[in-house]
């Protein structure tokens, strides 16, 4: 593979980041789940520690997933031309910290966090507007019930209608209505099934001591520093070179991303084992990277993070093995 085929999106490409994917899975086997409870408090969460259930599953949703943000980014001409990065980033991204390829609710709340993303960006060129505000309030709100720490990536759409102009009294009562309908229906569901709506909201003061004492935690997090610099470098001299309409699309990834990241810190809050930050982190990497990616043309920078990027995941892999 030739740093040219960075802008291609070939069949054999989509296989190989497939495969690249089903190999971290298979390696997820030999590596312990994360300990203790680590399903939030949310009325679905869950997280099975199971390795012949849990990693398969798992597996089925990361693939699930990166494809997904694969056809969003591509088909709303994020990049241009089209690229396979954010299917196999993404995929690395969570295979980084392996504990965390076992199948759990925050993976689901992902998928829905850009399937929501998928209708924000059909603002700026559709005229359906309101439908598509409705629809993204919706997958935001199932995606806090499987990560209650997602409410707070409610001001997503009202941001992305004020950047296209769309903000009003209609639009604004299409996102309260939206955003609750699913509480709303699993509260009806829960009342008329008899059983108790199972939810409350435990906080506690970030301790990242013990998340730093973690080498594997402490070598992931360093990466995605290093990586989320070098992607909002591009990021934004990436702005200056489209058509507004795509402009504001990628305005409204930006945005998404750095609320989601709040919601990504939340794991710093609650009972749940901190590395499942990296989870919530991977949406907002996988963009970041691929858009480092793309739009470099210095061409050792970009091999001497494929190195970088290999030596993470080797040094991870190895640490947790060895304990």
């Amino acid at each position: 593979m030739t740093y040219s085929s960075f802008k291609k999106l070939h069949p054999v490409y989509i296989f190989g980041s497939g495969l690249t994917i089903m190999l971290l899975s298979i390696a997820g086997f030999f590596v312990k789940p994360l300990a203790g409870d680590n399903s939030f408090p949310s009325l679905l969460a869950f997280y099975i520690d199971k390795p012949w259930v849990g990693i398969p599953l798992g597996f089925l949703a990361v693939i699930s997933t990166a494809y997904l943000m694969l056809v969003v980014l591509n088909r709303h001409e994020i990049f241009k031309p089209k690229t396979f990065l954010p299917f196999l980033v993404f995929g690395v991204i969570i295979g980084l910290y392996p504990a965390n390829l076992y199948l759990n609710s925050l993976m689901l709340s992902n998928l829905f966090f850009i399937a929501a993303l998928n209708k924000l960006m059909f603002l700026p060129t559709s005229r359906a507007h309101m439908s598509h505000v409705l629809e993204a309030s919706f997958f935001l709100g199932i995606a806090s019930l499987f990560f209650w720490p997602a409410v707070f990536s409610m001001p997503i759409v009202l941001l992305a209608t004020l950047i296209n102009g769309l903000l009003n009294g209609r639009s604004f009562l299409l996102w309260i209505i939206g955003y609750f309908l699913p509480w709303a229906m699993a509260w009806a569901i829960s009342y008329l099934a008899d059983t108790s709506f199972g939810i409350s909201f435990p906080w506690k003061s970030p301790d990242l001591s013990l998340f730093l004492e973690n080498k594997v935690a402490l070598s992931t997090l360093i990466y995605c520093l290093v990586a989320g610099v070098l992607g909002l470098f591009f990021y934004f001299t990436s702005l200056e070179k489209t058509t507004v309409e795509i402009r504001n699309q990628k305005r409204i990834v930006g945005i998404s991303c750095f609320v989601w990241l709040l919601s990504a810190y939340s794991a710093f809050l609650t009972e749940v084992d901190s590395a499942m930050f990296f989870v919530m982190l991977a949406p907002i990497m996988a963009f970041l990277i691929s858009t480092f990616l793309y739009h470099a043309k210095w061409k050792p920078l970009v091999f001497t993070f494929i190195l970088f990027s290999l030596g993470t995941l080797i040094y991870n892999y190895s640490q947790l093995m060895l304990s």
